[in-house]
C-alpha cells in the first residue's frame, strides 16, 4: 500500500493585470509596463532540449502511431497521442518538428525550445486526406469539394503517370479557433525578395495527388495547375483583387512566395507547378510583442518548502493567441516558455519574459492568453468563426468557456509596451467561483528501482463512476519525478472525488497498474512510495489482486449490475452480455474480457468499460445514446471480431492497440450508425483470415484507419454499402478479397482505387448504385473470374462511362441502368452462365468477342428510349447459348453476326416492342447461319416494332436471310415487319412445333419457307398468317404436309390457297377471314378427318368453298360451321349436297 500525503491547496486564476483595453500611446510611457524584454532569440544557434507533445485529428481524438521528428531524433505516438523526443539540438530561434501518419496530409510544429529542458509545443492536430474527386491523367478536368476548393488539370500533365489522379486536400480557415493546431509551421514567410516576415492568411489548404495505391504524383516540368480556394465570409470585405501565393517548405519549416491569385466571385484563383500546403496571404515585416507571465503559487496549507518549491516549479502551460480583432483571422499563435520561480519572492510566484514574433500590421490586435492543460483546451473559443462550405466547424473544447481565456485589445507601439499577466489575482488570496484544483505528485521508477526518466502521468479524473476529464504530465528530471495538475476555472455539475492515475514508461513501453486515489478538491496529493513500472500491465493490470469469473456473465438489470460490481471481478473469460444499463460507470475493477456484448442499453458512455485493457471481441448493437467507443488504454493487440450496429449516437470508435483482427474466422461490422465519423484503429496491422468486412455508415468519409493493415478476407468477402459521404477506399489497399465484393450505395465514392482484389475471385463482384463513380479500374484491370457461382455487377452507377475488363475470362455478368456508360469491353471473356446488359442508353460498344458459351443465356435490353448509342453487336465467338434475347435496342442496324452459334437451348427473340418503329435501324437479320434446330421458340414478329395489324410493325427491317442451316423449331415461329419483304434465310425449316406467326409483312409470297413440312404438332397450334398486305401467293408452303390448323385473315392480295394441297389434316380448326382477294379454297382439297371447327368469312370474292367438300362429308367437324360474309355462303347441307360454289 502507497503511503499519500494530502494538503489543502487555494485555487489558481488567472486575471490580466492592465486595463481590458490596452490601447497604448506613442510614445510610450501613458500606461503599461515599459520593461525592456531580451530581444527574439538569432536563428541557427542550436540548443539542447526535450519535448513532450501530444496529436490528435480534427475531432481531437488522439492519434497513435504517428511519426514525430526533430534535431535528427524520431519518437511515435502512443494510444493517448503522446510523445517525447529526448535530448535533441533545435534552433533556439524556431524549433521545428514534424509529424506523419499514412492517410493524413504532414504536420509540423514552429516554436522556442526551452535550453536544457521540456519544451512543450502547442497541439498539433493532423488532418485527414480527403478524397474530393478523381481526374483522368490522360485526359485532364477538374475535382471540386462542396466547400469550395477546385483543382484543375491539364492534359497530360503528371509525370510518369496515365491513369485516374485521385485529388486529395483538406481547407484550413484562418477564422477557426484551432487554425494554428491545424496549419504547419507557423506563419513566418520569405518574400519573393527573400526577406522575413508574417503573412495573413485568407485561406489556406492542403492538396495531393495520389494514384489508386495512393503514392503522391508529380506535375511534369513545365506544367501547372490551377487551385481554387474560397475566402471565409468575414474576410470578404477586405480580400483584394490579387494576392500572392505561398507554399510550405517542408525541409526548412518556412513559407515560400510562389505567384499570384485573383480574386473570383469569393474564391482565389492561382496556378501552381507542385502540390503541398498553399496558402493566399498578405505579407508584412515583423514586429515583437514583448509579454510578462507571473504565475504565483497557490495557496496550500501544511505544505512544506520541498513541496512549494516541486509545485512551483511546474506550472501549468498557457498558449497565446493574436487575432485582427476586425477579420478575426489568427496571426500568431505559440506557447509560452516556462515560468522559472523568482528567487526570494513573496509570495513565491514564477515568472516567464519573452518576445513573440507577429506581423506588423496597423490594426486593433486582440490578444489572448489560454491556460493549456493536456486533453484540452488546447485553443480559445471563437464565436466569430466563419465557416467556408462545407467545413464542420471543430468541436469546442470540453471544459472551455470564456472565463478560461483573457483577451486584450493591443495596437502597435514604438517602442513595444511589455503586456503583464498575472496568475492567480495579486488579491482576493485566490478566491473561487466553483474552481477545482487536482494535483498529484510521485516518483517512478523500473524493475531495478532505478528512476524512469522516460515517461508520463495519465491522471483520469471522476466524480463517482463518471469520468470527467484526463490530463498528463510528463516525467521530469533525472529522479522519475511528476507533477500532474488540472485546473478546472468554473464550478463543476458534479464534484471530483477519486482519481485513477498510471505512469508510463515510454523508453520500455510498459505502464504501471492503474491506481485508484480518493481525493477531495483543492487539496495536493504525494505520494510516499515510488510508482514501479516493472511488469507489463497492458493486460489484466494488477495481478495480485486479480479475481476472474469463468465463463460469460449477463448483466441485464440493476440487481446483476450490482452484483457484478460488488464482486469486484478483475477479468471474465468469456462474454460479457450488457442489456438495459444507462450507467456503466461503476464497473471500475475489470480490465480483461474475452469479449463485450451490449445491446439496447441507454448508456451515454462507456463508463468503466472504456478502462479494459484486454478483450477479444466487441459488439455495440442498438445502443441508441452512446457518443463515443473508446478504449484508450486497451493494450492486447488481437481481437477476433467487431460488430458495431445501429447506434444512432455513435460519433467514434476507437480502438488504440489492436494490430490483428480476424486471424480465427471473425469478422469486423459496422453498419447503421448514421453519424459515425471517425473510426480508428491506428495501429491494425492484419486482417488476415477475417471472414468478412461489413461496411455500413452514412457520415464515414474514408476508410483510412485500415491503411496498414494487410491480410486476406474470408469467404463473405467485403462490403461496403450505404455510406454515402464515403469518398475514397484507398485504405483498403493492402487488404486482399477473394471472395464476395459488394460496393454499394458509395454515392461520393469516385474511384475504387485502393480496392485490392486477386485475379481469380471466388464469388460475385458487385459494383452498384454508386452516383458519382467513374473509376473501377482497380477491380477491371485484376479481375480474371468470378467464381463458378459467381459473377460481376455493375448496375446503377449514373457517372461510370467505361467499363474494360481486359482479364476477365470467366463469370456471369450483369450490366443495368448505367446512365452514362459507353463502352462494355471484355475482350477475354470466355465462359458465363449468362450476360445480362440491361438500359444502358449511352453504350455504343459491347466487346466480348471471345464468348463461346452462356448456358443460362443472354439478355440485353436497351429500356424505353427512342435514341440509344448502340449500333451494332455481335458474339463472334459464341457457340452455346440458354434463352437468348435482344429486346429494345433501336440503334442496333443488323444483326447480321453470332457466325459460330450453334446450341441456343431457350427461346431466341429479337424485339423492339416497346420502340416506336420510326426510332428503330434494324435493316437486317442475316446472322445465326450456324443454327440447325431450335428446342424452344424463334420470336422475330417485333424486331420491328410491336403493333395490332394496323398501326405499328413499321420498323425498317427488310430481310432475314440468316438461320440458312435451321431445320427445326420445337415451339413457335413469329416473323413480322410491314417492310419485310425477304424471309429466305428459312429456306432449310423443315418443321415448327407450335404456333407458326407471319403477321404485318411485306412478303409476296413464302417461298423461304419452301421446305417447311409440319407445324403445331406439339399442342394443336396453328399456322397464322395476318395482315400481310402484298401476300399473294401460299405457292411457298408446297411441301408442308402437317399442322394442326391455320387462321389467315386480313390478307388483302392473297387470291388462293395453292400450295397447301398436301396438307391432309387439320385437326385443331380452320380460320380464313377478310382476305378480300380470295376466291376459292382449293388448297384445302386433301384435309379429312376431325377438324376443331371451321370459320370462313369476310372474304369479299370468295364464292367457291369445294376445297373443303372433302373434310364437310367426312363428318369430322366437332365445333362450330360458320360461313358468312363471303360472296358465297353454302351451309354444310350444301356441301354435302354438290352446292360448294356459286
Amino acid at each position: 500500500m502507497k503511503k499519500i500525503i494530502f494538503y489543502s491547496m487555494m485555487v489558481l486564476l488567472i486575471m490580466v493585470n492592465s486595463c481590458q483595453k490596452n490601447d497604448l500611446p506613442n510614445p510610450p510611457g501613458g500606461g503599461g509596463d515599459t520593461t525592456r524584454l531580451p530581444e527574439l532569440p538569432k536563428e541557427g544557434v542550436p540548443v539542447k532540449t526535450s519535448v513532450f507533445g501530444r496529436i490528435v485529428d480534427e475531432q481531437d481524438k488522439p492519434l497513435q502511431g504517428v511519426t514525430v521528428t526533430g534535431g535528427g531524433s524520431a519518437a511515435s505516438t502512443d494510444v493517448n497521442g503522446i510523445f517525447i523526443l529526448k535530448d535533441i539540438m533545435l534552433d533556439q530561434a524556431r524549433a521545428y518538428i514534424t509529424a506523419t501518419k499514412t492517410g493524413y496530409f504532414s504536420g509540423s510544429r514552429i516554436f522556442q525550445p526551452i535550453k536544457d529542458d521540456m519544451s512543450r509545443p502547442p497541439l498539433i492536430k493532423l488532418l485527414a486526406q480527403k478524397n474530393i474527386g478523381s481526374i483522368n491523367a490522360a485526359s485532364g478536368g477538374a475535382a471540386e469539394s462542396k466547400g469550395g476548393i477546385k483543382v484543375e488539370l491539364p492534359a497530360n500533365a503528371i509525370e510518369g503517370y496515365s491513369g485516374q489522379v485521385n485529388v486529395v486536400s483538406s481547407y484550413i480557415n484562418p477564422t477557426s479557433p484551432d487554425f494554428f493546431a491545424r496549419m504547419p509551421g507557423d506563419l513566418a514567410a520569405d518574400n519573393a525578395e527573400n526577406k522575413r516576415g508574417s503573412l495573413v492568411s485568407y485561406g489556406m489548404a492542403a492538396i495531393d495527388l495520389l494514384d489508386g495505391a495512393g503514392k503522391k504524383l508529380k506535375l511534369k516540368p513545365g506544367m501547372q495547375a490551377t487551385i481554387t480556394l474560397p475566402v471565409p465570409q468575414s474576410l470578404q470585405s477586405s480580400a483584394a483583387p490579387t494576392i500572392a501565393m505561398w507554399h510550405f517548405d517542408e525541409t526548412k519549416g518556412i513559407w515560400k512566395e510562389e505567384g499570384s491569385g485573383t480574386l473570383q466571385n469569393g474564391k482565389y484563383v492561382g496556378k501552381v507547378s507542385h502540390f503541398s500546403m498553399w496558402n493566399y496571404d498578405h505579407w508584412n515585416p515583423m514586429m515583437a510583442l514583448p509579454m510578462i507571465l507571473r504565475w504565483m503559487l497557490s495557496k496550500l496549507s501544511s505544505v512544506p518548502p520541498e513541496g512549494e518549491d516541486e509545485i512551483l516549479n511546474h506550472p501549468p502551460d498557457f498558449i497565446l493567441t493574436v487575432k485582427d480583432k476586425k477579420t478575426k483571422t489568427t496571426l500568431y499563435s505559440n506557447t509560452f516558455p516556462t515560468p522559472r520561480p523568482v528567487p526570494n519572492s513573496s509570495p513565491k510566484e514564477s515568472k516567464s519574459e519573452v518576445n513573440f514574433p507577429l506581423p506588423n500590421i496597423a490594426e486593433v490586435m486582440e490578444v489572448t492568453v489560454t491556460p493549456v492543460q493536456p486533453g484540452g483546451p488546447d485553443y480559445p473559443t471563437n464565436t466569430d468563426h466563419s465557416p467556408v462550405g462545407d467545413e464542420v466547424p471543430p468541436a469546442l473544447p470540453t471544459i472551455a468557456t470564456e472565463g478560461e481565456s483573457v483577451t486584450v485589445e493591443v495596437r502597435p507601439t514604438n517602442p513595444p509596451t511589455t503586456i503583464t499577466i498575472t496568475i492567480p489575482p495579486q488579491s482576493g488570496g485566490g478566491g473561487g467561483n466553483g474552481e477545482t484544483v487536482v494535483n498529484v505528485n510521485g516518483k517512478a521508477v523500473n524493475c531495478d528501482n532505478k528512476p524512469v526518466t522516460t515517461g508520463y502521468a495519465f491522471m483520469s479524473m471522476r466524480s463517482g463512476n463518471t469520468i470527467v476529464k484526463s490530463t498528463t504530465s510528463p516525467i521530469y528530471g533525472n529522479e522519475g519525478r511528476f507533477t500532474v495538475q488540472y485546473v478546472f476555472y468554473t464550478a463543476l455539475q458534479n464534484r471530483i472525488d477519486n482519481v485513477v492515475l498510471t505512469i508510463y514508461d515510454v523508453t520500455t513501453g510498459k505502464k504501471s497498474p492503474d491506481m485508484k486515489i480518493n481525493v477531495t478538491p483543492s487539496v495536493a496529493y504525494m505520494l510516499q512510495e515510488p510508482v514501479k513500472i516493472c511488469d507489463n500491465n497492458n493486460s489484466g493490470g494488477n495481478n495480485d489482486n486479480a479475481k476472474v469469473f469463468k465463463g460469460n456473465y449477463v448483466i441485464e438489470n440493476a440487481a446483476t449490475l450490482k452484483a457484478f460490481i460488488d464482486s469486484a471481478y478483475t477479468e471474465v473469460t468469456g462474454i460479457l452480455y450488457v442489456s438495459n444499463m444507462s450507467d456503466l460507470g461503476g464497473i471500475i475493477k475489470l480490465k480483461k474480457v474475452g469479449g463485450i456484448e451490449l445491446r439496447r442499453n441507454t448508456i451515454t458512455s462507456l463508463g468503466g468499460l472504456a478502462e479494459l485493457e484486454d478483450m477479444s471481441s466487441l459488439t455495440l448493437v442498438e445502443n441508441g445514446q452512446l457518443v463515443n467507443a473508446a478504449f484508450p488504454k486497451l493494450a492486447n493487440k488481437n481481437m477476433q471480431s467487431i460488430n458495431i450496429s445501429y447506434s444512432l449516437s455513435l460519433v467514434g470508435l476507437t480502438l488504440p492497440s489492436i494490430e490483428n483482427i480476424g486471424a480465427s474466422g471473425g469478422s469486423i461490422t459496422i453498419t447503421g450508425n448514421p453519424v459515425l465519423k471517425t473510426l480508428s484503429i491506428p495501429n491494425l496491422k492484419s486482417v488476415n483470415k477475417c471472414g468478412y468486412i461489413v461496411i455500413s455508415n452514412s457520415l464515414l468519409e474514408n476508410l483510412n484507419t485500415f491503411a496498414n493493415a494487410s491480410g486476406t478476407l474470408g469467404t463473405w468477402g467485403l462490403t461496403l454499402t450505404d455510406n454515402s459521404a464515403l469518398t475514397s477506399v484507398s485504405g483498403l489497399s493492402k487488404i486482399v478479397c477473394t471472395a464476395r465484393l459488394t460496393i454499394d450505395q458509395c454515392v461520393k465514392l469516385p474511384t475504387l482505387q485502393g480496392i485490392n482484389i486477386p485475379a481469380d475471385m471466388a464469388d460475385w463482384v458487385s459494383i452498384t448504385r454508386n452516383d458519382v463513380l467513374t473509376d473501377i479500374t482497380a477491380v477491371s484491370d485484376k479481375l480474371k473470374s468470378s467464381g463458378t457461382q459467381g459473377g460481376l455487377t455493375i448496375t446503377s452507377n449514373a457517372a461510370l462511362k467505361t467499363a474494360g475488363f481486359p482479364l476477365y475470362e470467366k463469370g456471369n455478368v450483369v450490366c443495368k441502368e448505367n446512365g452514362l456508360l459507353a463502352t462494355l469491353s471484355m475482350p477475354k471473356l470466355k465462359e458465363a452462365e449468362s450476360v445480362d446488359i440491361t438500359h444502358n442508353i449511352k453504350l455504343a460498344g459491347i466487346d466480348m468477342s471471345a464468348l463461346e458459351s452462356l448456358p443460362d443465356g443472354l439478355y440485353l435490353n436497351g429500356g424505353y428510349e427512342t435514341v440509344q448509342a448502340l449500333a451494332s453487336f455481335d458474339l463472334p465467338s459464341l457457340k452455346t447459348c440458354g434463352r437468348f434475347t435482344i429486346l429494345n435496342c433501336p440503334g442496333i442496324t443488323n444483326l447480321d453476326g453470332f457466325g459460330n452459334l450453334e446450341t441456343v437451348t431457350g427461346d431466341l427473340t429479337i424485339s423492339n416492342a416497346q420502340i416506336p418503329g420510326t426510332s428503330i435501324k434494324l435493316k437486317t437479320i442475316n446472322g445465326f447461319n450456324k443454327l440447325s434446330s431450335l428446342p424452344y421458340s424463334l420470336l422475330l414478329e417485333q424486331a420491328a416494332s410491336a403493333g395490332d395489324g394496323l398501326v405499328g410493325y413499321d420498323g425498317p427491317l427488310t430481310s432475314i436471310r440468316g438461320f440458312k442451316n435451321l431445320k427445326s423449331i420445337g415451339a413457335m415461329f413469329a416473323i413480322g415487319g410491314k417492310n419485310l419483304t425477304d424471309i429466305s434465310g428459312f429456306s432449310n425449316l423443315e418443321s415448327i412445333g407450335q404456333d407458326t406467326r407471319i403477321i404485318t409483312t411485306s412478303l409476296t409470297g413464302l417461298e423461304g419457307l419452301a421446305k417447311l413440312k409440319s407445324a403445331g404438332l406439339k399442342e394443336n397450334r396453328l399456322i397464322y398468317i395476318h395482315t400481310n398486305t402484298k401476300l399473294t401467293s401460299l405457292k411457298g408452303l408446297a411441301a408442308l404436309t402437317d399442322i394442326s390448323g391455320i387462321y389467315f385473315t386480313r390478307n388483302p392480295e392473297l387470291k388462293s390457297l395453292e400450295g397447301l394441297e398436301k396438307i391432309k389434316s387439320m385437326k385443331y380448326g380452320i380460320v380464313l377471314s377478310t382476305n378480300d382477294k380470295l376466291a376459292n379454297v382449293d388448297g384445302l382439297a386433301n384435309v379429312e378427318g376431325a377438324v376443331n371447327g371451321i370459320t370462313i368469312s369476310e372474304n369479299k370474292i370468295l364464292s367457291s368453298l369445294c376445297g373443303i367438300t372433302k373434310l364437310v362429308k367426312g363428318g369430322g367437324n366437332t365445333s362450330v360451321y360458320r360461313v358468312s360474309g363471303n360472296a358465297y355462303n353454302p351451309t354444310e347441307d350444301d356441301i354435302k349436297s354438290g352446292k360448294c360454289n356459286k
